[in-house]
């Protein structure tokens, strides 16, 4: 392990006692894993008694919908609630106690076996005690060519049989990985030999290595075949072929609907016969839903495929769009052509229960209400962190979620025309309680009501950006009510399944696939606190971050790039994402973490290093990372590049022109890059920070490679005539600058980096002279990356715009 950088001399952050106090400890907090596996267990003992109560009684199990009781009604909503709370709060556990350092192993593998034991007792009752028809064993879809009888089942029954069923399923699956990999460690530290992957991290290069210049695309096209070609493809077949109302979900009802050729009564329906079991049935709504995606799915590929021409027309921006590309002009037209085509539909052409003659409120009522399944289906796509449509359009995760913030917005819109307009419908007033009799035979309308009630709360208000940037905790767990959202959607609205198993599908993937790359081991080598409010953590990770099967020590990733950081010691449950300042070809990866104000996450975390003890060897802290993501860019295209930095935002930007710099000047350098490379970053108290990058700068100054590397570093709090240095005292082990403790030998000459006063001239040290040069003269030859507030991003924007230069911005609105 790393020992400990020593804090440096100009060191100005005084934390005050709470924030030191809270600080103090470097390991898990193991209070709050005990606290999770208790919620655990109480919401699971809960739920399970609601479903007990909302299934084993006779509302459900009698299949006759007739009126259910009130305690039938809170079990259906205490089962939705407090299910998905249960497995939320497992999933914490499982992750948390196995990361943990101060957990007992044996302690871990006993826990670990027992909730197993529990996983498999519990799918076992679900098979047993849930009374069920034969289609768990034909597994759904291969129903369709059983043969079964009438035998009064609902398919409210097996709905929830399979539910369960998968659930413990995947925490067992979970808990035995768990296991196995604790009593891996156990077996080890028996055997008296060092952590294997400990072995592999101190083994690991710390001198720099050059990265692939571009990463590789074969598991790129891999998924989007997986992804394109085969999930969604048998999703579509499931739409065709299944019933479209889960209550149709049982052996009989899935046989004799598969066989089944559909009239006109519900509306345009076209059927194709594949054999006398099989025709497959076509609705209007279906054909556009999946249409729309696939449109959008080939109109990336063309652009990834022919980058010159159609990527060009694409990320084209007319003057007259305010900044608006192509691109996105002709998505939200297709999505507005969607809603306009299934609001048509299903308010002119759908005959809702047979019935083409209901009234015009109560018909308006049920399309918004498809509108809402359709607009839910596609909320959750661009909201996975390993997002397939952001490889197949090659933009960013950040880029992708304000589509998910746009639908997210209009679902809750749509949700409240469908409540007026069956207030309408019901002759109810706004104010006023329903009789008791009204929906008596539906149980999923209480259960909606509630729902959307504390959906408005914790969705509506929760997820503010307001809430983000002054309570992200808050913020981030008001996004998990959503699960319970898609669960109740799922019982309320028959036909929601065909839209939202897909996204939802590729979510809970993206989720399990993020669970098992956060095994891997983080092993911290420094930190470090600059000025007031930067940290610095520099760690390596086991696996490169591929999960523990891993081999590779480095994470992979490319220029700009950003992990998602956790540190249990201040925050157990809060994830942040942070860009990597280090270079891919550097032998350990890094994070400049700012301050955001007091009470941040960043302020805690500075508090945080502030009382580890400086003067000894860097004791064991844990820190969880996930990712990289982002979508890299292509640099190597372009004559010239500015990279125009603000505050923090110089993190992205200083591992490009480092990566940049560092292939340039390998031998044989890669020459086939940009011509001319200049950084430009404005910070109020840059002068100080500058220190932070200090060997970068260093580097550069002495040999700038003939000019083709350079930099302007500018101080806000600096007025005109005054000088500053980012300077730097002696410094040995740290090829950023920073002393380490214990190591001997003389350090070398620290670099004080020149610092301007003021404010970048944007038409001059961007895109004039001092920064693109002649190559702003050359359409598609410059490029200008920017990445800082917002004030500095949007001026650089409309110059850009104004001079058709290629324009690329970061953001951290995540």
């Amino acid at each position: 392990m790393a020992d400990l950088w020593k804090k440096k001399a100009g060191y100005s952050l005084v934390p005050t006692k709470g924030e030191v106090a809270t600080s103090l400890g470097h390991g898990y907090p193991d209070h709050l894993i005990w606290a999770s596996l208790g919620v655990a267990v109480f919401a699971g003992a809960v739920g399970l008694y609601g479903g007990y109560q909302f299934n084993l009684t006779g509302y459900i199990a009698s299949a006759s919908y007739g009126k259910q009781t009130s305690v039938e009604v809170l079990g259906g909503i205490l089962q939705t609630f407090f299910i998905p709370l249960s497995a939320m709060a497992t999933c914490f556990f499982g992750y948390h106690s196995y990361k943990s350092n101060t957990f007992d192993l044996r302690l871990k593998l006993f826990l670990y076996i027992t909730l197993l034991g529990a996983s498999i007792a519990l799918a076992a009752w679900d098979l047993v005690a849930m009374p069920t028809d034969g289609l768990l064993s034909c597994m759904v879809w291969l129903c369709i060519f059983d043969s079964a009888e009438q035998d009064g089942l609902v398919g409210a029954l097996n709905n929830e049989a399979l539910l369960y069923l998968a659930v413990c399923v995947v925490f067992a699956a979970m808990f035995l990985g768990l296991g196995v990999l604790t009593l891996q460690q156990i077996r080890r530290e028996n055997d008296g030999s060092s952590d294997a992957q400990a072995q592999l991290l101190d083994a690991a290069p710390q001198q720099p290595q050059m990265a692939p210049a571009a990463a590789p695309r074969s598991g790129k096209m891999v998924r989007q075949v997986l992804a394109f070609g085969v999930f969604f493809p048998v999703i579509i077949l499931l739409c065709l072929s299944l019933p479209d109302l889960w209550k149709y979900f049982t052996e009989y009802r899935i046989e004799s609907y598969a066989a089944e050729t559909i009239g006109d009564s519900y509306g345009e329906v076209w059927n194709w016969e594949v054999s006398d079991r099989l025709v497959l049935k076509l609705y209007p709504d279906i054909l556009a839903f999946y249409l729309f995606l696939y449109t959008v799915v080939v109109a990336g590929w063309l652009s990834q495929v022919f980058p010159k021409v159609v990527g060009r027309f694409f990320a084209h921006r007319p003057k007259w769009a305010r900044g608006v590309c192509v691109g996105e002009g002709v998505l939200v037209l297709l999505f507005a052509g969607l809603l306009a085509f299934q609001g048509t539909y299903w308010y002119y052409d759908h005959c809702f229960d047979r019935d083409c003659s209901k009234e015009a409120p109560e018909k308006l009522a049920r399309t918004m209400g498809q509108l809402a399944n359709c607009v839910a289906g596609l909320l959750t796509l661009p909201a996975s962190r390993n997002n397939i449509f952001s490889e197949t359009f090659n933009v960013s995760w950040e880029y992708t979620m304000k589509f998910h913030r746009w639908l997210g917005n209009l679902i809750l819109a749509i949700t409240v025309f469908h409540v007026l307009f069956w207030i309408q419908a019901e002759g109810l007033g706004v104010l006023s309680l329903p009789a008791p009799s009204y929906h008596s035979d539906d149980f999923t309308v209480p259960l909606a009501s509630i729902t959307t009630f504390f959906a408005f709360i914790f969705l509506g208000l929760g997820t503010r950006e307001v809430v983000r940037r002054t309570k992200f905790e808050i913020f981030y767990y008001s996004h998990h009510f959503a699960l319970v959202f898609f669960v109740m959607m799922l019982w309320h609205a028959l036909s929601s399944w065909y839209y939202i198993l897909g996204g939802l599908s590729l979510y809970l993937l993206d989720r399990a696939l993020r669970f098992t790359r956060g095994l891997s081991r983080v092993s911290v080598e420094g930190v470090a606190v600059y000025g007031a409010d930067i940290t610095e953590i520099k760690y390596t990770v086991s696996g490169g971050g591929r999960g523990p099967w891993g081999k590779d020590g480095r994470v992979a990733h490319t220029m700009g790039q950003y992990m998602f950081v956790n540190v249990p010691a201040v925050a157990a449950g809060e994830w942040h994402p942070y860009t990597l300042s280090s270079a891919p070809s550097d032998g350990v990866s890094s994070h400049h973490i700012k301050a955001m104000g007091p009470g941040s996450f960043g302020a805690r975390l500075a508090a945080w290093a502030a009382a580890l003890p400086w003067d000894q060897p860097l004791p064991e802290v844990v820190v969880n990372v996930d990712g990289p993501y982002g979508t890299p860019l292509d640099y190597g295209r372009y004559e010239a590049v500015v990279l125009l930095a603000g505050g923090i935002g110089v993190t992205p930007a200083v591992s490009v022109f480092r990566e940049l710099y560092l292939r340039a000047k390998a031998p044989g350098g890669a020459r086939g890059g940009p011509r001319r490379v200049r950084l430009v970053w404005a910070a109020r108290g840059a002068a100080e920070q500058a220190r932070a990058f200090a060997d970068t700068f260093r580097r550069v100054a002495e040999d700038s490679l003939d000019g083709t590397f350079g930099f302007e570093v500018f101080d806000t709090a600096l007025k005109a005539g005054q000088k500053g240095y980012g300077a730097v005292g002696a410094r040995s082990g740290d090829e950023e600058g920073g002393a380490a403790a214990g190591q001997k030998g003389k350090g070398k000459e620290g670099y004080a980096v020149p610092v301007r006063p003021g404010r970048p001239q944007l038409a001059e040290d961007v895109f004039g002279e001092g920064g693109l040069g002649q190559a702003a003269c050359t359409p598609g030859s410059a490029l200008v990356f920017a990445c800082g507030p917002a004030a500095l991003v949007d001026a650089a924007d409309r110059m850009a715009l104004e001079k058709g230069i290629d324009f690329h911005k970061e953001t951290f609105l995540l």
